[in-house]
């Protein structure tokens, strides 16, 4: 355990590498056993071909028509306008729940997510190499445009993010979404950060060049792919679904699910506490459900897609248990606070190219609630490996 010293001199030197005050619960560094660094090594490869497999199987009408039955007609509709094509390199970040036995479960996996500029501050502080900038600019041979939605124009750790490419021999620009038309004949790779549904969006972007691409595509983001995992033959064949959780589409389509419908259904409630119900297209934590915290006729509704559920946009998955540990940290007015009984979430930065996966780095989040996104005393860390 850090001691509190140690931990007002890694706040200090935060602020003044960062020129920000963090928002969150300063901690040392969970360190991780080294067998699960292996793992995470084999999980970046697992996790190429399967997602390289999911855009194979976009070409499948049946598997086209799931994708689509979840998003809004805006959503649908925009792409129909923008067909996807996925681009490469990405940065892919799958969340991790640790169980009882270290082993791990893949919860989500988010294709650029909006907190790499936080993990390259916190890597550069720990000295971590190399760091995600650095491998950016070793992989990306064209200008790179950051845009983001409008209601986040501003975002210092995107800017930071951002200078430290540049600054490792990168190019990288910085515009919000509604600026997209100044970019006329622009051939670099526009990079898609945080909101990917606003893509979609009939509103905007009002115009894109014939030149760009758009990296990466929506529907390697959906989440829907974690339960065709457990359906689609050539998902179940790949080594990531032993790290998948059971998972399926709500509501369970009558004839594919017809035994687990009637099973199901008015389900007890200690046997409903053994699942999480969680949005296919959303995120920070807006209509996530624990299964127990839910009636019995709440329940059905969602099973069967009865209104007022919306189950059309809704994940089924089996909820993992997770192991509990004790950290000790600093919070963002410098007082010394032990937390326990905390969940972990791993989250793994992969860098990925059509050839290989790359580990780029690994943000941590210990937290009380089950909910990461609205957890209160959150600490957030880096990961690294024992020896």
């Amino acid at each position: 355990m850090a001691t509190e010293q140690q931990l007002r001199e890694w706040q200090q030197l935060f602020r003044l590498h960062s020129g920000i005050t963090p928002s969150w619960i300063t901690s040392e560094p969970f360190v991780m056993p080294a067998p699960m660094r292996d793992e995470l090594d084999l999980m970046g490869e697992s996790l190429r071909h399967f997602f390289l497999q999911c855009e194979a199987l976009l070409d499948d009408r049946s598997v086209r028509r799931q994708v689509e039955e979840t998003l809004t007609p805006a959503e649908r509709a925009g792409l129909a306008r923008f067909p996807p094509q996925t681009t490469f390199p990405m940065l892919m970040r799958p969340d991790l729940i640790v169980d009882a036995e270290n082993r791990l479960h893949i919860a989500e996996v988010d294709i650029q997510p909006a907190h790499a500029g936080m993990l390259q501050r916190m890597q550069e502080i720990h000295a971590q190499k190399p760091t995600i900038a650095e491998i950016w600019a070793e992989m990306i041979r064209e200008p790179v445009v950051l845009s983001i939605p409008k209601w986040k124009r501003f975002c210092a750790e995107q800017q930071y993010f951002a200078n430290r490419v540049q600054g490792a021999g990168g190019q990288m620009d910085f515009l919000t979404i509604e600026d997209w038309n100044r970019l006329n004949g622009y051939s670099g790779i526009l990079f898609k950060n945080c909101c990917t549904l606003d893509l979609l969006n009939e509103t905007y972007p009002p115009f894109i060049p014939s030149q760009a691409t758009l990296c990466p595509p929506l529907l390697l983001d959906w989440k829907g792919w974690l339960a065709l995992a457990s359906d689609h033959g050539r998902l179940r064949r790949k080594k990531l679904t032993c790290w998948i959780p059971e998972s399926y589409l709500l509501p369970l389509h009558p004839e594919h699910h017809a035994e687990k419908r009637r099973a199901w259904l008015d389900l007890r409630h200690k046997e409903k506490a053994k699942w999480i119900i969680k949005p296919v297209g959303s995120w920070g934590g807006r209509g996530f459900h624990e299964g127990e915290q839910l009636s019995r006729e709440r329940w059905n509704q969602f099973l069967l897609g009865l209104p007022p559920a919306d189950a059309v946009h809704l994940l089924l998955q089996r909820k993992v248990i997770s192991r509990r540990y004790t950290a000790s940290g600093m919070t963002p007015d410098g007082k010394f606070v032990t937390l326990e009984n905390l969940r972990v979430r791993l989250s793994p930065y992969y860098v990925m190219t059509r050839e290989r996966s790359r580990l780029a780095g690994m943000m941590v989040t210990l937290l009380n609630s089950i909910k990461v996104h609205t957890c209160q005393d959150a600490v957030y860390t880096l990961g690294v490996a024992s020896a």
